[in-house]
Protein backbone atom coordinates (compact mmCIF):
# COMPACT_ATOMS: atom_id res chain seq x y z
CA UNK A 1 0.00 0.00 0.00
CA UNK A 2 0.96 3.63 -0.37
CA UNK A 3 1.14 4.22 3.38
CA UNK A 4 3.47 1.23 3.82
CA UNK A 5 5.76 2.62 1.12
CA UNK A 6 5.81 6.04 2.73
CA UNK A 7 6.57 4.54 6.16
CA UNK A 8 9.39 2.46 4.68
CA UNK A 9 10.92 5.48 2.93
CA UNK A 10 10.56 7.66 6.05
CA UNK A 11 12.37 5.02 8.10
CA UNK A 12 15.07 4.81 5.41
CA UNK A 13 15.60 8.59 5.68
CA UNK A 14 15.75 8.34 9.49
CA UNK A 15 18.25 5.48 9.16
CA UNK A 16 20.51 7.65 7.01
CA UNK A 17 20.35 10.50 9.51
CA UNK A 18 21.21 8.02 12.29
CA UNK A 19 24.30 7.05 10.30
CA UNK A 20 25.44 10.67 10.21
CA UNK A 21 27.30 12.69 12.81
CA UNK A 22 26.58 12.51 16.55
CA UNK A 23 25.06 16.01 16.29
CA UNK A 24 22.68 14.89 13.54
CA UNK A 25 21.71 11.82 15.57
CA UNK A 26 21.15 14.02 18.62
CA UNK A 27 18.74 16.26 16.71
CA UNK A 28 16.80 13.17 15.68
CA UNK A 29 16.68 11.84 19.24
CA UNK A 30 15.50 15.22 20.51
CA UNK A 31 12.79 15.35 17.82
CA UNK A 32 11.11 12.39 19.53
CA UNK A 33 10.93 10.01 16.58
CA UNK A 34 12.30 6.96 18.40
CA UNK A 35 9.13 5.84 20.21
CA UNK A 36 7.29 5.57 16.88
CA UNK A 37 10.35 4.08 15.18
CA UNK A 38 10.47 1.34 17.84
CA UNK A 39 6.71 0.85 17.53
CA UNK A 40 7.09 0.33 13.78
CA UNK A 41 10.06 -1.96 14.38
CA UNK A 42 7.84 -4.19 16.51
CA UNK A 43 4.49 -3.89 14.76
CA UNK A 44 5.10 -2.65 11.21
CA UNK A 45 5.27 -4.58 7.96
CA UNK A 46 8.47 -6.56 7.44
CA UNK A 47 10.03 -4.03 5.04
CA UNK A 48 9.34 -1.24 7.53
CA UNK A 49 10.75 -3.30 10.42
CA UNK A 50 13.91 -3.81 8.39
CA UNK A 51 14.44 -0.07 7.84
CA UNK A 52 13.72 0.63 11.51
CA UNK A 53 16.30 -1.96 12.54
CA UNK A 54 18.88 -0.25 10.32
CA UNK A 55 18.04 3.08 11.95
CA UNK A 56 18.45 1.68 15.47
CA UNK A 57 21.64 -0.13 14.53
CA UNK A 58 23.09 3.04 13.03
CA UNK A 59 22.09 4.97 16.15
CA UNK A 60 23.95 2.48 18.36
CA UNK A 61 27.18 3.87 16.91
CA UNK A 62 26.48 7.20 18.64
CA UNK A 63 27.89 8.67 21.84
CA UNK A 64 27.62 6.85 25.19
CA UNK A 65 24.76 9.18 26.17
CA UNK A 66 22.94 8.42 22.94
CA UNK A 67 23.35 4.67 23.48
CA UNK A 68 21.99 5.05 27.00
CA UNK A 69 19.03 6.99 25.61
CA UNK A 70 18.30 4.18 23.14
CA UNK A 71 18.36 1.62 25.94
CA UNK A 72 15.98 3.69 28.09
CA UNK A 73 13.67 4.17 25.08
CA UNK A 74 13.25 0.39 24.95
CA UNK A 75 15.14 -0.62 21.81
CA UNK A 76 16.42 -3.94 23.26
CA UNK A 77 13.09 -5.81 23.05
CA UNK A 78 12.32 -5.03 19.38
CA UNK A 79 15.91 -5.92 18.44
CA UNK A 80 15.60 -9.25 20.25
CA UNK A 81 12.23 -9.94 18.63
CA UNK A 82 13.84 -9.65 15.20
CA UNK A 83 16.48 -12.28 16.07
CA UNK A 84 13.96 -14.92 15.00
CA UNK A 85 13.59 -13.79 11.36
CA UNK A 86 15.07 -15.76 8.49
CA UNK A 87 16.95 -12.88 6.89
CA UNK A 88 20.73 -13.07 7.47
CA UNK A 89 21.30 -9.38 6.63
CA UNK A 90 18.64 -8.22 9.08
CA UNK A 91 19.95 -10.63 11.69
CA UNK A 92 23.44 -9.16 11.36
CA UNK A 93 22.04 -5.62 11.67
CA UNK A 94 20.24 -6.57 14.90
CA UNK A 95 23.22 -8.52 16.25
CA UNK A 96 25.52 -5.55 15.61
CA UNK A 97 23.12 -3.21 17.40
CA UNK A 98 22.82 -5.53 20.41
CA UNK A 99 26.57 -5.98 20.49
CA UNK A 100 27.14 -2.20 20.53
CA UNK A 101 24.64 -1.76 23.37
CA UNK A 102 26.01 -4.67 25.40
CA UNK A 103 29.58 -3.39 24.91
CA UNK A 104 28.40 0.05 26.06
CA UNK A 105 26.76 -1.48 29.14
CA UNK A 106 29.91 -3.41 30.01
CA UNK A 107 32.03 -0.27 29.67
CA UNK A 108 29.76 1.65 32.06
CA UNK A 109 29.15 -1.12 34.60
CA UNK A 110 25.58 -1.72 33.50
CA UNK A 111 25.92 -5.21 32.05
CA UNK A 112 23.45 -6.76 34.46
CA UNK A 113 20.73 -4.24 33.59
CA UNK A 114 21.11 -4.61 29.82
CA UNK A 115 21.58 -8.38 29.91
CA UNK A 116 18.39 -8.65 31.96
CA UNK A 117 16.57 -6.63 29.29
CA UNK A 118 17.90 -9.05 26.64
CA UNK A 119 16.78 -12.05 28.70
CA UNK A 120 13.34 -10.56 29.42
CA UNK A 121 12.85 -10.05 25.68
CA UNK A 122 13.75 -13.73 25.05
CA UNK A 123 16.91 -12.53 23.33
CA UNK A 124 19.13 -15.03 25.11
CA UNK A 125 17.10 -17.94 23.73
CA UNK A 126 17.17 -16.35 20.28
CA UNK A 127 20.96 -15.88 20.47
CA UNK A 128 21.40 -19.53 21.47
CA UNK A 129 19.21 -20.62 18.56
CA UNK A 130 21.29 -18.53 16.15
CA UNK A 131 24.29 -20.72 16.97
CA UNK A 132 22.63 -23.21 14.61
CA UNK A 133 22.00 -20.69 11.82
CA UNK A 134 23.14 -21.64 8.31
CA UNK A 135 24.90 -18.31 7.86
CA UNK A 136 28.42 -18.51 9.25
CA UNK A 137 28.45 -14.75 9.91
CA UNK A 138 25.23 -14.92 11.94
CA UNK A 139 26.46 -18.00 13.82
CA UNK A 140 29.82 -16.36 14.64
CA UNK A 141 28.31 -13.04 15.72
CA UNK A 142 25.71 -14.70 17.97
CA UNK A 143 28.39 -16.91 19.50
CA UNK A 144 30.66 -13.90 20.08
CA UNK A 145 27.88 -12.02 21.89
CA UNK A 146 27.05 -15.04 24.02
CA UNK A 147 30.69 -15.58 24.97
CA UNK A 148 31.45 -11.91 25.66
CA UNK A 149 28.29 -11.03 27.55
CA UNK A 150 26.56 -14.20 28.75
CA UNK A 151 29.49 -16.54 29.37
CA UNK A 152 29.50 -16.42 33.17
CA UNK A 153 32.66 -14.37 33.72
CA UNK A 154 32.93 -11.63 36.34
CA UNK A 155 32.43 -8.78 33.91
CA UNK A 156 29.39 -10.15 32.08
CA UNK A 157 25.85 -11.08 33.01
CA UNK A 158 26.69 -14.57 34.14
CA UNK A 159 23.55 -15.99 32.58
CA UNK A 160 23.90 -19.63 31.77
CA UNK A 161 24.02 -20.41 28.10
CA UNK A 162 23.27 -23.77 26.56
CA UNK A 163 26.94 -24.64 26.16
CA UNK A 164 27.47 -24.27 29.92
CA UNK A 165 25.18 -27.25 30.53
CA UNK A 166 27.49 -29.65 28.70
CA UNK A 167 29.75 -31.90 30.77
CA UNK A 168 33.21 -30.44 31.31
CA UNK A 169 35.05 -33.62 30.38
CA UNK A 170 34.34 -37.03 28.90
CA UNK A 171 35.57 -40.21 30.54
CA UNK A 172 36.13 -42.59 27.68
CA UNK A 173 36.57 -46.25 28.57
CA UNK A 174 36.14 -45.80 32.33
CA UNK A 175 33.31 -47.81 33.85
Amino acid sequence: SLKKGIRKEACWVISNICAGTPDQLQKLLEAGVFPELLNQMENGDFDVKKECAWAVSNATRGTPEQKEFLITQGCIAPLCKLLTVNDPTLLMVCLDALSHLLDHAKQFDQSEKVCNLVEQAEGLDALENLQEHQSEDVFNRAQQILEQHFGGGDEDCGAEIGVADAPAAFNFGSN
